[in-house]
C-alpha cells in the first residue's frame, strides 16, 4: 500500500516561481540519500538560484548531540554559502540523524567510516561543479577531527577550515560525563552512553583515535578557527537546541574568506529519493526495508517514509519532534524506531515541522516557538496524509510534539488520529495563547541557556587548540538571587495553583481542559519518567485520569524509572520502542475488527 506523498525529487528549482517568501527558500533545496558502502548518507544540497556555481563547500559536522545542536548554525552556513554562489552540502554521519547505521567493519570503526563518508560527499560535490572548481570543506568540532583524516588527494582543490576542532578522545570524555551527571538514568554495562548515542569497547578506541588538527600540521590552504567568546562558543553546540547560538556574522565572515571559481551552470543531476536498507526482523531473519524521501501538505513540510519493501503494511506511525529538535527524533532515536517497525508491518512518517530541520529559515536565528498553532496543523496534516491509507494512525511525540498532537486531535483541527504515545508531557494548556513571552524567557531565554549550557570547563582544556577562556564569575548575592529565582519558578510550574495565585494574569496549567478537548474514541498512552511524573501529578493528573476514563476516553499512563525527559538514556529509548512495539501490534490486531465492524455499518 503506497503513501501518497510527493517524492522530494521533484526539483522545486523547476516549478513556476511564486510570491511568497517560502517558496523562494525552497527553490534550492535538495534531498538525497547518498549511499557510502551499505550506508545512506542523509545529505541535503542547496543550489545557487542561478544554478551558476563558482564552486561547492561541504559541512563536516559534529556528532549526536552536537550536531543537534549546531544544526541550524551548519544550515546559515550553507544558505550563505549558496548566496555566495557555491554548492552547498550539509549531511549527517551513519549512526547519526536519519543517516543510516553501520554494519560490520565500518560499524566497530566508526572514525574510519566517517572518513570514507566525508570523500564520498566530496567527491559528490566534485562531479558537480569539476575537477578544477574548488570544493571547499568546513569541519566543526568532531567533524574538524574527521576532515583532518581524509588525504588531500581525495578531496581536490579548495580550502579546509578546522572550526573549533576537538579531539575524539575530549569528544567522548566530555559528553559521557555529561551524560552520567546530567540524565538520572544508570548507563548500560560494557558501553559508553553519550547525549542519545551509545558506543561499544571498540567504537570508543576508533573515535578516540580522532586527533584535532595541529597548527604545524596544516597546509597552505588550512586554518584553524577558535571563537574569542568561549561561552558563545560553547553554545554552538552544548545545551539545548531552542537557545543555541547561531553566530550570523561569523558565518557571513567565514563565507567571504573562501575563494571563489570562475561561474558555471550546474549540470542536471538526479537525487536518490529511495534507500533500501537490510534491517534485522523479529526473529533475527533480515528484511529489505525502503526509506523514501517526500513533502507533506501544501507547505512542504521534508519528511521520510519508512516500510517494508515487500507486504502491505497494517498500521501507520508518525513521529514528531521534541520543542526544537531534528525529525530524526531524540538521540536519532525515531530513525531507528521507524526502521525497526518497518519489520512489524508498520509505514511510519517523520516529518519535520515548520521552521525545524530542513524546514528552517537560515535567517532566523532563534528557534520557532513550539506551542503554537502553526506546529498543530503541521502535525494534523501529516496525519491526514497517513490516514488516507486507510490504516489506523498511531503518532508519537516527546513534549512540546505531544502536546501538539493532543490539540491536533482536539476541536478544530480534529485529526483522525487512533491512538496517541505522549512521552514527557509537562504543559497541558490547549491555548497557544498562554505560552507568553514570560513562559519563552524562562524556558527558551538566557536564563534557561545558563542552566542548561555548561561554563567552559578545564576538561575541555586538555589541548592548546581547545583551550577555554573562564565566563565572568557571580558575585554570592547573584548566585543566591538566581538560586532563590530558579527554586521557585520551579515549584510555581510544578504546582500551577501556586503560581496562579500569585500571579492573578497566569492562567492555570492542569491538564485536565486538555484532556476534555481530547475525543473519548483517542486511545491514549502517556509515559513518564520519575521527575516528569511529579510534574503530572502536580498538575491535577491523578484527578485528570479519573475524569477522562469516567467520561470513556481509553487513558493510561505509564510510570518508568529509567525514562529521562528527553530520551538520551538508551534504557529510557528501550522503553519507548518496547511500548511502541506492544501499541502498534494491539493496533494491528484491532485493524480486522475495525474493518469487519465498519463494513457491516455500511451493509
Amino acid at each position: 500500500m503506497a503513501l501518497d506523498l510527493r517524492s522530494a525529487s521533484a526539483r522545486s528549482v523547476e516549478q513556476p516561481e511564486e510570491a511568497s517568501q517560502r517558496s523562494a527558500r525552497l527553490q534550492h533545496r535538495v534531498l538525497t540519500w547518498l549511499p557510502v558502502g551499505e550506508r545512506w548518507l542523509s545529505v541535503r544540497v542547496d543550489e545557487p538560484d542561478d544554478r551558476q556555481a563558482r564552486g561547492a563547500l561541504v559541512i563536516a559536522p559534529s556528532f549526536d548531540r552536537e550536531a543537534v545542536v549546531s544544526f541550524r548554525t551548519t544550515r546559515a552556513l550553507a544558505a550563505r554559502a549558496r548566496e555566495a554562489g557555491l554548492l552547498a552540502y550539509t549531511f549527517s554521519w551513519s549512526g547519526d540523524g536519519d543517516s543510516t547505521s553501520a554494519t560490520g567493519a565500518a560499524a566497530t570503526d566508526p572514525a574510519a567510516a566517517w572518513e570514507q563518508e566525508l570523500a564520498a560527499v566530496v567527491a559528490h560535490a566534485r562531479r558537480i561543479v569539476g575537477p578544477e572548481a574548488p570544493v571547499h570543506i568546513v569541519g566543526l568540532r568532531l567533524g574538524a577531527a574527521v576532515l583532518a583524516r581524509v588525504p588531500r588527494e581525495l578531496t581536490g582543490p579548495g580550502q579546509r577550515l578546522y572550526w573549533e576542532p576537538v579531539s575524539g578522545a575530549a569528544f567522548v570524555r566530555n559528553h559521557a560525563l555529561i551524560r552520567r551527571t546530567s540524565v538520572p538514568v544508570p548507563t548500560g554495562p560494557g558501553q559508553v552512553e553519550l547525549d542519545g548515542a551509545v558506543l561499544d569497547p571498540e567504537q570508543v578506541a576508533s573515535v578516540r583515535g580522532l586527533a584535532a588538527p595541529k597548527p604545524a600540521q596544516l597546509g597552505p590552504d588550512d586554518a584553524i578557527r577558535t571563537e574569542p567568546d568561549r561561552r558563545a562558543a560553547m553554545r554552538l553546540v552544548l545545551g539545548a537546541p531552542y537557545f543555541a547560538h547561531v553566530p550570523l556574522s561569523v558565518l557571513t565572515e567565514i563565507v567571504a574568506g573562501l575563494r571563489l571559481g570562475p561561474a558555471r551552470p550546474l549540470p542536471a543531476w538526479q537525487p536518490q529519493t529511495v534507500a533500501t536498507v537490510r534491517q534485522p526482523g523479529p526473529d533475527g531473519a533480515p528484511i529489505d526495508i525502503t526509506e523514501t524521501l517526500c513533502e507533506v501538505g501544501p507547505n512542504r513540510l521534508p519528511a521520510i517514509r519508512t516500510q517494508a519493501a515487500a507486504g502491505d503494511p497494517q498500521v501507520a506511525v508518525l513521529f514528531t519532534a521534541m520543542g526544537a529538535e531534528v525529525k530524526a527524533g531524540p538521540g536519532s532515536m525515531w530513525a531507528r524506531a521507524a526502521r525497526d517497525l518497518a519489520t512489524r508491518g508498520v509505514v511510519s512518517l517523520r516529518a519535520d515541522r515548520g521552521g525545524i530541520g530542513d524546514d528552517a529559515d537560515p535567517d532566523l536565528a532563534p528557534e520557532p516557538r513550539p506551542y503554537v498553532p502553526e506546529a498543530i496543523e503541521d502535525v494534523a496534516t501529516a496525519v491526514r496524509e497517513l490516514a488516507s491509507t486507510g490504516l489506523p494512525v498511531l503518532a508519537v511525540g516527546v513534549c512540546a510534539g505531544a502536546w501538539a498532537l493532543m490539540r491536533a486531535a482536539g476541536p478544530g483541527y480534529e485529526a483522525p488520529l487512533t491512538e496517541l504515545l505522549g512521552v514527557n508531557t509537562v504543559h497541558w494548556h490547549p491555548d497557544p495563547a498562554v505560552y507568553t513571552d514570560a513562559f519563552y524567557a524562562h524556558y527558551h531565554g538566557q536564563e534557561a541557556a545558563d542552566r542548561s549550557a555548561p561554563a567552559p570547563s578545564a576538561d575541555e582544556a586538555a589541548e592548546p587548540e581547545e583551550a577555554q577562556e573562564s565566563a565572568p564569575a557571580l558575585t554570592l548575592g547573584e548566585r543566591i538571587a538566581r538560586a532563590k529565582d530558579y527554586a521557585f519558578t520551579e515549584l510555581a510550574i510544578r504546582y500551577p495553583r501556586l503560581r496562579s495565585a500569585l500571579r492573578h494574569d497566569v492562567p492555570l496549567d492542569l491538564a485536565d481542559p486538555m484532556l476534555r478537548q481530547v475525543p473519548a474514541s483517542l486511545i491514549l498512552t502517556l509515559l513518564y519518567g520519575p521527575h516528569d511524573h511529579r510534574i503530572w501529578v502536580g498538575k491535577g493528573g491523578r484527578r485528570s485520569l479519573r475524569r477522562a476514563r469516567k467520561r470513556g476516553l481509553p487513558l493510561t499512563v505509564v510510570r518508568d524509572v529509567d525514562v529521562d525527559h528527553s530520551l538520551f538514556a538508551q534504557r529510557a529509548q528501550h522503553a519507548t520502542l518496547r511500548l511502541l512495539r506492544e501499541r502498534t501490534a494491539a493496533l494491528a490486531a484491532l485493524a480486522p475488527r475495525r474493518a469487519d465492524a465498519e463494513g457491516a455499518g455500511n451493509r
